[in-house]
């Protein structure tokens, strides 16, 4: 999956740069950010300097599922292989709305095996906001 130059540039810190030589295109890591790197570590990581936080940008997601988030099965897979991290930071911006079935299985289902895992949904529009109450509502009964 490749990016369009103005979809690289909404995102904060995006790390791979595409180089053109010749016919043939290189992608290579470079910096393009002003934050240090001590910030970025203080962001994702606990006291015991672990990296114990995630984020997922679900709008990347969604470009690279080609679907909208309305099943259980789409939650299942964003969220392969989180569980080993103790804070999972879920980013809605750029997405209009989530099914029931994706925000039951997210934020009741997944948070009912993983108790210890705490889920912070960020940049949610209304409709969105009222799905996940909805679901976390569910949890509580």
């Amino acid at each position: 999956m490749s990016l369009k130059r103005e979809e690289k540039d909404k995102i904060k810190d995006f790390l791979l740069k595409t180089i053109y030589y010749a016919e043939n295109y290189f992608n290579i890591f470079v910096i393009i950010t002003e934050r240090t790197t001590k910030e970025i570590f203080d962001e994702y990581t606990g006291d015991d300097f672990v990296f114990n936080k995630t984020k997922i940008t679900v709008h990347l997601a969604k470009d690279y599922l080609g679907h909208d988030f309305v099943s259980r099965s789409l939650a299942k897979r964003i969220l392969m292989n989180v569980e080993k991290f103790k804070i999972i930071v879920l980013d809605f911006e750029n997405i209009d709305n989530i099914g029931q079935g994706f925000a039951d299985e997210v934020f009741r289902v997944f948070k009912n095996k993983n108790p210890d895992i705490t889920i912070v949904p960020v940049n949610m529009n209304e409709e969105i906001e009222f799905m996940i109450n909805r679901a976390m509502k569910n949890n509580l009964k």
